[in-house]
This record gives C-alpha cells, sequence and structure tokens, in this order.
C-alpha cells in the first residue's frame, strides 16, 4: 500500500527536501481517509434513472446513486430503501471493500440526518482489516457524509 497521487503531490511540509518515513498505522489512516473521500464522490454523484433500470449494476454508467431527492425521511420503507441503495451502491462502485454490511442507527431527535453504519473489509497491500464507519445522508441538502 502507498500513499495517494494526489497526497504525494501536495506537500504539506515544504521544509522537507525528502520525505519523512510513515508508520504503518499512519499509512493505513491515509489509506482509509482517501477511500472515504472517494466514496463520499460517488455517493453524491447521481446516476440516471434511466440506465438504474436498464445497464447492470458493475458498469462504468452505474456511477454514482439513483436520484433520491423524493425520499420521505419520516417513511421507515423509504429509509430502508436508502440503506438498500447505499448497500448496493458501495458492493458496485468500491472493490477495495468487500463483505459489505449497512446498518440503520438509532434515529436522533431532531432528525437532521438519517445515519447508517457501514461495516466492511477494506483489502489493504498485504492483508485486509475489519472497518467500520458513518454514513449520513442530510435531508436538507440531500447529500452523504461519511466519517469514522
Amino acid at each position: 500500500m502507498s500513499v495517494t497521487f494526489l497526497n504525494r503531490f501536495l506537500d504539506d511540509q515544504p521544509g522537507f527536501t525528502e520525505d519523512q518515513p510513515v508508520s504503518p498505522r499512519l499509512l493505513s489512516r491515509l489509506y482509509m481517509d482517501s477511500v472515504l473521500a472517494d466514496l463520499e464522490q460517488v455517493l453524491n454523484s447521481k446516476m440516471n434513472v434511466d440506465f438504474y433500470q436498464q445497464v447492470a449494476f458493475d458498469t462504468l454508467l452505474s456511477f454514482g446513486v439513483v436520484d433520491f431527492s423524493s425520499v420521505n425521511v419520516a417513511s421507515k420503507d423509504s429509509v430502508e430503501q436508502l440503506r438498500q441503495i447505499l448497500l448496493k451502491t458501495l458492493r458496485a462502485n468500491e472493490p477495495r471493500f468487500c463483505d459489505v454490511k449497512v446498518s440503520m442507527k438509532e434515529p436522533t431527535l431532531n432528525r437532521t440526518q438519517i445515519a447508517f453504519q457501514v461495516d466492511a473489509v477494506l483489502s489493504l497491500h498485504d492483508g485486509a482489516e475489519l472497518v467500520m464507519f458513518n454514513a449520513a445522508f442530510v435531508p436538507t441538502v440531500r447529500r452523504f457524509r461519511l466519517s469514522e
């Protein structure tokens, strides 16, 4: 596993002429941050709904998620549909994950977001690691936010 191109390209320590050694733990953390950033881009990219029904879900045309702007966040059925969309999108668009599971977290009192917990196995260069992160859908802006 190596540092992503963008992380290597952007120099956050311009005073050093050589890169400082990075611990395996920090390297793993940077890698996971990169994966989450990529996933957030996928989840906030809208797929053409015509392609959703007509193409295989594992093709480039299926990048992103279907438009869920009409999801009624007060409906349990709609929230379950959103959970399934999230699960299907992660499985189709993130090859670094396997054994992906998505569960809904307890709703907050003010309902500012719908929170999901994602459990998956992250493939690493020298093995695999069980990871867990949060995927929050914010209804007011119709976007996902990911965090560890």
